[in-house]
């Protein structure tokens, strides 16, 4: 057994539940909450990064080597799925919740905070979608792996 067959489902859910979590409060906060707690939300969502970005750089490096041990076109559309979520992440969810967050810890709201949250929001949703769909293809992979024991026992990683 691979210790990635590990640790990937669990990085994966920790993953997926801490961005549904950020991705919610942002949503409460800004349809719900008074400025001081969409500052206070804001100013939390920053400092989950520091645990969701290496859980998430956990699951894509345990679910790359997943897919070498086991390529096939599952494998393939999670990598690129991978790729899409990581872009999306990096040059759109990320600054837009750091500015954001400086807009709103300045007390400036408005039109300026109204697009980048819709836009904070639909990227986060889009990652979200993303997410959900790998799930569904790594259980898919998995019974198939499972389903098909003649594949040569794997080494350890």
């Amino acid at each position: 057994m691979l210790i990635a067959e590990l640790f990937h489902p669990l990085a994966a859910r920790l993953t997926l539940g801490l961005f549904a979590l950020i991705w919610g409060a942002a949503v409460a906060a800004g349809l719900f909450a008074a400025p001081e707690w969409l500052s206070f939300v804001k100013e939390v969502a920053v400092w989950a990064l520091f645990l969701l970005i290496p859980v998430a750089a956990i699951t894509a490096l345990t679910g790359l080597v997943l897919s070498r041990a086991r390529p096939g076109p599952i494998a393939d559309r999670k990598q690129r799925r991978l790729r899409q979520i990581t872009a999306l992440g990096i040059l759109v969810v990320l600054p837009t919740m750091l500015a954001l967050d400086a807009l709103v810890q300045q007390g400036i709201t408005g039109l300026p905070l109204l697009i980048g949250e819709g836009i904070e929001l639909a990227a986060g949703l889009a990652v979200l979608v993303l997410m959900g769909i790998s799930v569904r293809d790594g259980i898919q992979a998995r019974r198939e792996a499972a389903a098909n024991p003649a594949t040569p026992p794997q080494v350890e990683a």
